[in-house]
C-alpha cells in the first residue's frame, strides 16, 4: 500500500469513530447538570401539581408608549 492509501484508510476510521462517538452521546442521556431527571433543579414555590400557571386578569396591564407631544 502506499502512503495515500494509508492516509485514505485512516481519515475514513477517524471520521467513523467520531460519526460513532456522537451517536452515543446523542442516544445516551447526559447524567450531569439540569438536563436529565436528577431532581437538581431548583423547586418552583406556590405551585400546585398538574396546573398551569395562569396569569389573573388584574395582572395583565399594557404598557403605554409616551405621547410625543410638540410644544
Amino acid at each position: 500500500m502506499d502512503w495515500q492509501a494509508t492516509f485514505a484508510w485512516i481519515a475514513t476510521t477517524c471520521a467513523g469513530a467520531y460519526i460513532a462517538w456522537r451517536m452515543v452521546r446523542t442516544l445516551r442521556p447526559n447524567k450531569t447538570g439540569c438536563a436529565g431527571s436528577c431532581g437538581c433543579a431548583k423547586a418552583t414555590t406556590n405551585e400546585i401539581p398538574g396546573q398551569a400557571a395562569i396569569i389573573p386578569p388584574e395582572k395583565l396591564v399594557l404598557r403605554q408608549k409616551p405621547s410625543c407631544t410638540a410644544d
